[in-house]
């Protein structure tokens, strides 16, 4: 127990910084680092992405959509489309690092902004903002708009013991994690993927996942015993444990949170998946382990020897209890066994039909938890508000009651999407008001909140398939390969480690392998400017394997590929399955036709804007991940310097 104490201990000094006194203050805090990693990582991005001469220019997606969006206000700045998208973007990084400085920073006008300039730049993301983690990180935002206080000039009082209000903004952020960490364990069962039902998901998981770090090649290597286990852990974490977070005891909450973080940290170690874990782990934080149990002493109060032996005690024996009891269900959902030769084996011993049974009861178990534990924090808000005078006492009360209404409001809201994405359509509007479905439909486009189901179904069982572009000024060769920088295609390239940068390129390089080219018209634009060696769109590949001049034809390649065996030379090993797509060149009358249709042929004229391209010049070809730690280091530096 003496670990786990130093484990807590380090992690309430270290991660979040010992200064940060309240959990208000440390989840606003981690929503400004999540903030800055998100809009550094698309300004580096976004000439090849959203510029003019980029894959998908911006000026295109905006022209046909009818969302209210900030970017139609761009002429009022005397900008085009694309510079003022980037003009947020500078503006995202430049408010999200003052906040994380500055405590003052940290109010809702701000967060407001952040979330509005996000939400403008994702409503024309297309396909490389159509991540789960987008609409998580709009739906913590929302949730943070309603946890901050109200002007920069706040109550000092707050930065140690919160705002009156504050509990009731943090159980938001705790039933949004509750609902991403059970929705994403269960939508792995009831999407019936015979991997997951089979416990072989990791067998193939740190091969064939997007972006894999050199770590996942040592995991891959690891028994097939250990991957069954980690499958059966995944379940635990993932459905089981949730359930804790809302438990009034202290140390079931610290059980809870500890096995959250494990889980995110082996993701973090073992794949690339940006700013998502950064994110996840912030939102641990909701489940106030850092306050004694209600009914617990004062520290203050002197203890003798024989009580702090009895608490000693009683502490291991809970945490025994609580390890035996979870091993024992384990092996009885688990069926872990032993066989002749020692090795562990296991399988699942409950069926799909008692699965979904199970959770025709569990879900709506889950929904009346939350709502009585939101209830409670209501009440405990109102109790324990301690008012200085009676004009506090009144503004107090005011803040308690309209913030317990909208949260009240946005948890209504979030039933839709939690029924929907577990249980059968018919039974989510047996179970659903109406009024609360048409309420929610109004404002799902604005994502406020969302269903959630991570690793749904496991893909490239047999190899991760990959698509390798090649160029040539002959369709006989020979034939060059264009490289990524973090997707493999270098057999000798091991697996780079790029958190909380996410190369939206390279993910989408990875589902456009899953499916077929047709499927992927974005992949048309990113061969078209390649073909005109378009530096903005270079810029995201690795530059040293590019041609010096445009090629005359590009051609894609299906390729499986496989991690080698230890002792090998290279990383990678790879069977060739079949041609992707027919060389292309820009004397292609279809793929021309293609581009005018599209308007890619078009580019807007655009004024100069100073300070945007010295920006621009002063990040130059630095990579996401280095202009996202060098950021972060320099604004935990000052957060110290200035708390």
């Amino acid at each position: 127990m003496t670990v786990l104490k130093s484990v807590f201990n380090g992690i309430r000094s270290f991660s979040l910084l010992s200064h940060l006194k309240c959990d208000q203050q440390r989840l606003l805090w981690g929503i400004s680092v999540v903030y800055l990693c998100a809009f550094a990582s698309l300004y580096v991005q976004f000439p090849g992405l959203y510029g003019n001469k980029g894959v998908l220019p911006i000026h295109l997606k905006l022209a046909g959509t009818n969302r209210v969006n900030l970017l139609q206000y761009h002429s009022t700045f005397n900008l085009s489309v694309s510079q003022f998208a980037e003009f947020l973007c500078l503006n995202g990084i430049a408010f999200s690092f003052l906040s994380i400085v500055f405590y003052e920073f940290r109010s809702r006008i701000v967060y407001i902004g952040l979330w509005i300039a996000y939400f403008s730049l994702y409503s024309v993301g297309d396909t490389f903002m159509s991540f789960q983690w987008d609409i998580l990180l709009l739906e913590a935002g929302i949730i943070t708009i309603i946890a901050s206080p109200n002007w920069i000039k706040v109550n000092s009082r707050w930065k140690v013991n919160g705002s009156p209000e504050s509990s009731i903004s943090v159980f938001l952020y705790r039933w949004l994690l509750f609902r991403l960490m059970f929705q994403s364990g269960v939508v792995k069962l009831t999407s019936m993927c015979p991997e997951w039902w089979g416990l072989t998901a990791l067998h193939w998981h740190y091969e064939s996942q997007c972006l894999p770090t050199q770590l996942s090649w040592y995991f891959h290597h690891l028994p097939s015993w250990f991957h069954n286990l980690s499958v059966m852990s995944t379940y635990v974490i993932e459905i089981a444990a949730p359930f804790l977070m809302f438990v009034p005891l202290l140390k079931v909450r610290r059980c809870a949170f500890f096995v959250q973080i494990l889980l995110q940290l082996m993701i973090i170690l073992t794949g690339n998946y940006n700013f998502f874990n950064i994110l996840t782990i912030i939102l641990c934080f909701s489940m106030d382990i850092y306050k004694k149990d209600r009914s617990g002493t004062d520290d203050k109060v002197e203890e003798t020897r024989k009580l702090i032996l009895l608490k000693r005690i009683s502490s291991t024996l809970f945490y025994l209890f609580f390890f035996l009891t979870c091993f024992y269900w384990m092996t009885r959902l688990f069926d872990i066994k032993f066989n002749t030769q020692g090795i562990l084996i296991s399988k699942l011993s409950f069926t799909k039909g008692d699965f979904s049974l199970w959770l025709q009861q569990i879900v709506p178990i889950s929904i009346w938890l939350g709502g009585i534990s939101l209830s409670y924090t209501i009440i405990y808000a109102i109790y324990s508000f301690s008012p200085t005078s009676i004009v506090d006492s009144i503004l107090g009360i005011f803040r308690i009651v309209s913030v317990s209404c909208i949260a009240s409001l946005v948890f209504s809201l979030s039933l839709p999407p939690h029924i929907f994405s577990l249980l059968p359509q018919r039974v989510g509007y047996e179970l659903l008001p109406s009024n609360l479905i048409s309420w929610y439909s109004n404002v799902n486009e604005y994502h406020i909140v969302n269903s959630y189901g991570l690793f749904r179904r496991m893909t490239g069982v047999g190899g991760r398939p990959e698509v390798i572009l090649e160029y040539s000024n002959s369709t006989n060769g020979p034939w060059s390969e264009y490289h990524f920088h973090y997707k493999p295609g270098s057999l000798s390239q091991g697996p780079p480690f790029n958190t909380p940068h996410q190369p939206r390129l390279d993910w989408q390089m990875w589902f456009a392998a899953l499916g077929d080219f047709q499927n992927n018209p974005w992949l048309v634009n990113t061969v078209y400017r390649l073909l005109s060696n378009e530096q903005e769109v270079l810029n995201l590949l690795n530059v040293e394997a590019a041609p010096p001049h445009p090629p005359k034809f590009i051609r894609g390649t299906h390729y499986t590929y496989h991690y080698t065996k230890r002792g090998a030379k290279n990383w990678w090993y790879r069977d060739k399955k079949r041609e992707f797509f027919p060389s292309l060149s820009l004397k292609d009358p279809q793929l021309m036709s293609y581009i005018k249709q599209v308007g890619l042929n078009k580019n807007p004229q655009e004024s100069v804007s100073n300070i945007l391209t010295y920006f621009r010049q002063s990040v130059g070809s630095f990579k996401g991940e280095y202009l996202c730690w060098s950021l972060l280091a320099v604004g935990f530096l000052g957060n110290l310097s200035f708390k």
